[in-house]
């Protein structure tokens, strides 16, 4: 009887695991900046006087996207605190920090190779925390 791990295509889970992290490094990035709704400012709310009906439905929809896109980094991030905490500086390294594999290289005294290595270990690891098939 083979393990649940041994069963996952490790290049498959690798490969979905980076796409999840590139899309969750994009939603980062772009939540850190905040959303750009005209007459509304989300970090402090406050809405520009005589809108529309319509125009309070769009910043209703962007306000309740937003929480969405919240729960999937929070989800993401919840994942990175159980892998091994070198796999979760390198994953923090490149997708919040955005370094290459050279720049995390020289930041952890490692070379490229095992560097690249432990990112890919990491990548698997956190397909399965996030059970990514």
């Amino acid at each position: 009887m083979s393990s649940y791990i041994e069963s996952l295509d490790r290049k498959e889970i690798i490969k979905k695991a980076k796409q999840r992290m590139n899309h969750f490094s994009d939603l980062y990035r772009l939540l850190c900046v905040g959303i750009s709704v005209p007459g509304i400012s989300y970090g402090g709310i406050s809405v520009a006087g005589g809108s529309s009906v319509s125009h309070s439905k769009k910043i209703l929809y962007e306000i309740e996207k937003k929480d969405e896109r919240y729960a999937e980094i929070e989800e993401v991030l919840l994942a990175m605190e159980r892998l091994d905490p070198c796999e979760s500086e390198i994953l923090f390294l490149k997708h919040i920090m955005m370094k290459n594999i050279n720049q995390i290289s020289n930041m952890i005294g490692k070379s490229k190779s095992p560097t690249y290595e432990v990112l890919n270990d990491a990548y698997f690891r956190i397909a399965v925390v996030l059970n990514l098939k």
